[in-house]
């Protein structure tokens, strides 16, 4: 089968209904990753962090490395609703970071709700600073 037409939430439906390690479902595998890739790519191009929904309170965006671009690097930055910023990851491409990461699994945020999302995080990033006496490493932004 041909998956070039497919959106991803269609290609999720299909590898629902596939056998685990399947020919077909490695074939689906692909096309999700070849789709997330160019759908992340392109929000690169337009200076956008796309922010994927981990659960109600984690979120995690991709975007290029500050430490290693423009050498291909990505991270992945890992954000709590309740606690700020809690880890992330490095990559050497973006195809890595979606494969290690599963985000084609994961719910693409609209523009809005990245931003209320990462706004809750900044705001649970400095009450958290705050509470142990330190400043935040986002005050200092701007």
């Amino acid at each position: 089968m041909h998956y070039d037409n497919l959106e991803i939430a269609d290609l999720l439906i299909l590898l629902e209904n596939v056998s685990p390690f399947s020919e077909e479902s490695l074939q689906i595998n692909d096309a999700l990753t070849e789709k997330t890739e160019a759908l992340v790519l392109d929000y690169f191009a337009r200076n956008i962090m796309p922010v994927y929904r981990v659960s109600d309170i984690l979120v995690l965006g991709i975007h290029p490395s500050a430490k290693s671009y423009p050498d291909g690097y990505v991270q992945v930055t890992r954000f709590s609703l309740r606690a700020g910023v809690i880890g992330d990851s490095q990559y050497s491409s973006v195809r890595s970071a979606i494969q290690s990461e599963g985000l084609w699994h994961m719910d693409l945020l609209s523009d809005a709700m990245a931003e209320e999302s990462l706004g809750l995080t900044l705001t649970a990033e400095i009450a958290y600073s705050s509470s142990i006496g330190q400043s935040s490493h986002f005050c200092h932004l701007g």
